[in-house]
């Protein structure tokens, strides 16, 4: 009986072990992350300021800034995160898929669909790109984050498009076209310029005839 007292006392203060220093700094940047996506999702990003963040969160602006170096850095973290994790998704459903063009086009139009009516993201990303154009270094972040997305979007080309005769050169073209065809149609559909079928249809040609260069490969004598 004594034995049983002690076990569940010891479980009960292992399970109100406070948290380390570096255990409780991660939970703040979660529950800061949490806040801040809330509020610059439904707020956008210029409405949206630290001392509202910090409120949302129950933290000071001295925790914010401990694990932030600006509203401008937090800014893109939720950015970061939200795109990283829509790619993962396409990326795991595109491997899942029937390895036809039409198979991975039905994955890629039912992602697309799903990214696209995420309006108030893409009105976030813009909103974020050009409040960040004049500052040089908000400015190279962003330019990075955007590195790494056209590298995924290289991998999933290679991985998931015919063309193994295709050049570095018409590869890259095919990437920067998707990339920039994407980033309009996103754009136009939450302005209520085109629809989500609109949206989706065009994007999905536009990968079909990309398919079908890149398959092509190299024009003859080149």
């Amino acid at each position: 009986m004594t034995l049983i007292s002690y076990d569940r006392t010891v479980a009960q203060a292992s399970y109100e072990r406070p948290l380390g220093r570096a255990e409780a700094r991660a939970h703040t940047r979660e529950v800061v992350l949490e806040a801040a996506e809330e509020l610059f999702m439904t707020t956008g990003y210029s409405a949206t300021t630290v001392v509202q963040i910090a409120a949302k969160a129950g933290r000071t602006q001295g925790a914010i800034y401990g694990n932030f170096a600006s509203k401008e850095a937090l800014c893109l973290e939720v950015i970061k995160n939200r795109y990283t994790d829509t790619f993962g998704q396409l990326a795991a459903a595109l491997f899942s898929a029937e390895d036809t063009l039409d198979g991975k086009l039905d994955v890629i139009a039912k992602w697309w669909t799903m990214l696209a009516s995420d309006e108030q993201l893409t009105i976030l990303l813009a909103e974020y790109g050009l409040a960040v154009h004049r500052d040089p270094s908000q400015h190279a972040a962003f330019a990075g984050y955007l590195d790494m997305i056209q590298e995924l979007i290289r991998d999933i080309i290679a991985q998931h498009l015919p063309g193994d005769d295709a050049s570095a050169e018409l590869v890259e073209t095919s990437m920067m076209s998707l990339v920039a065809t994407g980033s309009g149609l996103a754009l136009f559909q939450a302005a209520g310029l085109i629809d989500a079928s609109q949206s989706s249809g065009a994007l999905t040609e536009n990968v079909r005839l990309w398919s079908d260069r890149l398959k092509a490969g190299p024009p003859k004598g080149e």
